[in-house]
């Protein structure tokens, strides 16, 4: 079994998402064996949705994601880094987990109703964010939801113990 490289460094944004997705493609097509392949994560976090969209698609297409999280991995880069199979830390990463937090592009001013929507819909990421843990760690989402809610920055051994980190490296 071969093993191969890939990095995921920076924003959760469009940019970083489609070299990191092309690379990891790029690797599964050329190769005729099975292949690890190992992505290294260092991410301030970014667009949630872009982040479960790369969730999915590692998980549902079979390829095997070895990740490594290096320095901080926070927000949707968590979701990243949970995408592998076998997930390793470094003893002085740090995790950021936080609530969904909405931004405006611009000074717009929005009616009551759109603001509705838009508090309902981060609400859904919110909860689809903890499912998302929950299934991936073994921790329940309400845990993941307290969590969250109390801006939390875990140690490595924090995350371990969360089953979030399989291995300390």
């Amino acid at each position: 079994m071969r093993e191969r490289t890939v990095y995921f460094l920076g924003k959760v944004d469009e940019a970083n998402m489609r070299g990191t997705l092309s690379g990891i493609q790029e690797i599964s097509r050329a190769q005729k064996r099975k292949t690890i392949i190992t992505l290294y994560v260092t991410s301030p976090g970014g667009y949630f949705p872009l982040a479960v969209a790369f969730y999915d698609l590692i998980r549902t297409e079979g390829t095997y994601l070895k990740t490594i999280a290096l320095g901080q991995v926070s927000s949707a880069a968590i979701l990243i880094f949970l995408a592998g199979e076998k997930r390793l830390a470094s003893s002085h990463t740090r995790f950021h987990v936080h609530e969904m937090i909405r931004g405006w592009d611009s000074a717009e001013q929005l009616p009551l109703s759109d603001l509705e929507k838009v508090t309902a819909e981060t609400k859904a990421e919110q909860e689809l964010m903890c499912k998302i843990l929950a299934e991936g760690t073994g921790l329940p989402a309400e845990k993941w939801e307290e969590i969250s809610r109390a801006e939390t920055f875990l140690t490595a051994q924090q995350a371990q113990e969360y089953g979030l980190v399989h291995r300390i490296i």
